[in-house]
């Protein structure tokens, strides 16, 4: 990790532990903090399977993983609920690491919020960020299924 920032966000969250869905580990469940202990980790978190949004940005994260990987840099997502992962993975969205924190303890770690369900349509319908996003994948199929209204904002 390379700033105090950075450290200071894995000293929070390395000893939650996670379940392998997906990658090279021969563990089932694993301390996050094991999987950059012998190099640097890009954590991708995910709110949803079936989210456009979070589909999207897979992809686009997808499109760099083999330069970082050749840079030494691993790269995983973390999912936080098992519904929806199977189409996620047969629609392509992600081919690498992949882990579960069905507790949602990353989220609460990092202090992100639960929005409940008038805040998150409001978000959707209001917020341009969010409005232009949308836009922007409108071509990425995705589902409404599961915890919809964790914030990826601290």
């Amino acid at each position: 990790m390379a700033n105090n920032g950075a450290s200071d966000l894995s000293q929070l969250i390395k000893d939650i532990e996670i379940e392998k869905l997906q990658g090279p580990s021969d563990s089932k469940f694993l301390k996050i903090g094991s999987l950059w202990e012998s190099q640097t980790v890009v954590l991708h978190i995910l709110r949803r399977f079936g989210c456009r949004l979070c589909r999207a940005n897979a992809l686009e994260l997808s499109k760099i993983v083999p330069d970082l990987e050749s840079q030494n840099i691993r790269v995983i997502a973390v999912g936080l609920e098992r519904l929806g992962m199977e189409e996620f993975l047969k629609g392509g969205f992600w081919k690498y690491e992949l882990y579960l924190d069905e507790g949602k303890k990353l989220h609460q770690a990092l202090n992100l919020k639960s929005l409940g369900v008038f805040k998150t349509l409001n978000m959707i319908l209001t917020d341009k960020e969010v409005k232009t996003a949308l836009q922007k994948t409108k071509e990425v199929p995705g589902d409404l299924k599961g915890d919809g209204s964790w914030n990826g904002k601290r």
